[in-house]
């Protein structure tokens, strides 16, 4: 079969949308939401270019397969970092073409010339392909951290005793601070830039505070008065509950332990059962250290990922990456990264905003 491989441009917005449409889901949030299509894949820094690879027929210009990416510039604005995130990955099933995706990524690779490249959410199927393009592959780590003042969960369950922990008080030289979407300064800039992939304080404003519909609550982590890391989590509400999850992370996670009291506070204040996170790169002694429990240590514990519909499950999210510039250091991956914490069902900003 003949086909040529190019990225997209706004002109190939029908075609990507009927082709989610048809051979993903014809309920697909991207293809309910031209909001969010464009919020993640209009390019922030090419006008008029998709961040899509596309592979065409040559005569009809079909779309035969794509591949989604979300690149950090995307939101942070800075060209000069290509660090970049995988989404959507599909060929269709009747093409009969042996390693049509792979082409797609090599396409990719070749023209965008990545500094590190990463997925969250992979199908179990694809891990081995990932594997042999070169990837480090994994699991986030899952930890979980209860409100103290709680007796009952609906959201989690099987929750015994031991799972929560005593009542801190706050370090006095703490403090958990909401920040604003306003200009920053070069100590949160330092805060953003030190893991990889490097993100900015501007992408913490575009990614966060000015997504399309959810709302996120941005606190600062103060240690003697100074900044030293960032810490973004979004509530969710279910079963006449709330949950707060950690989105991202910026900046020093050894702090972490002298916030165990701060964090419970914020617990307390937001009356949620919970925080959780799933991320790589932040070590497990640290997290314990803060209060939080290794969901995957405790048989008993569910603590579910999947809100939008709610399952009442734990469910392991698998990442992959490739450092393809040696000179960097530091990978950390939140589930924020990539497209995991996005809606999967039609959603107005309004709507998000009375949940929380």
């Amino acid at each position: 079969m003949d086909f040529i491989i190019r990225l997209a441009n706004n002109d190939d917005r029908p075609a990507i949308i009927g082709f989610l449409r048809e051979h993903w889901s014809h309920d697909h949030i991207l293809v309910q939401s031209s909001a969010l299509f464009d919020w993640q894949h209009l390019s922030s820094t090419h006008p008029g270019q998709l961040n899509f690879v596309l592979a065409l027929h040559t005569t009809s210009q079909a779309v035969l397969a794509i591949l989604g990416f979300i690149p950090i510039s995307q939101f942070s604005l800075c060209t000069e970092w290509s660090e970049t995130f995988l989404a959507i990955w599909k060929a269709r099933d009747d093409v009969r073409c042996v390693g049509l995706g792979a082409q797609l990524h090599k396409y990719l690779i070749l023209r965008t010339q990545p500094a590190m490249i990463g997925a969250v959410g992979l199908s179990r199927m694809v891990v081995p392909i990932y594997r042999a393009l070169g990837y480090q592959t994994g699991l986030l780590d899952h930890h979980v951290v209860f409100n103290p003042h709680r007796r009952t969960f609906s959201i989690a369950s099987g929750v015994e005793r031991q799972h929560i922990p005593a009542v801190v008080r706050p370090d006095p030289a703490t403090r958990c601070i909401p920040l604003i979407d306003a200009p920053g300064s070069p100590i949160l800039e330092a805060l953003c830039t030190g893991a990889v992939p490097r993100k900015t304080w501007h992408y913490v404003r575009r990614r966060y505070f000015q997504h399309p519909f959810y709302r996120y609550h941005v606190f600062g982590l103060f240690l003697d008065g100074t900044p030293r890391a960032i810490l973004i989590a979004r509530k969710v509400q279910e079963n006449d509950s709330a949950v707060l999850r950690v989105s991202d992370y910026l900046g020093d996670a050894t702090v972490l332990p002298r916030f165990q009291g701060a964090l419970q506070e914020i617990l307390a204040t937001e009356n949620a059962e919970y925080l959780d996170i799933y991320q790589h790169g932040i070590d497990d002694n640290i997290l314990t250290a803060a209060g939080f429990l290794n969901r995957r240590q405790q048989p008993s514990l569910i603590v579910p990922n999947y809100f939008e519909p709610f399952v009442a499950a734990n469910i392991e999210l698998d990442f992959a990456y490739k450092q393809c510039d040696p000179s960097l250091d530091g990978i950390r991956i939140f589930r924020g990264d990539a497209d995991q914490d996005r809606p999967n069902q039609p959603l107005t900003k309004q709507m998000v905003e009375l949940d929380v």
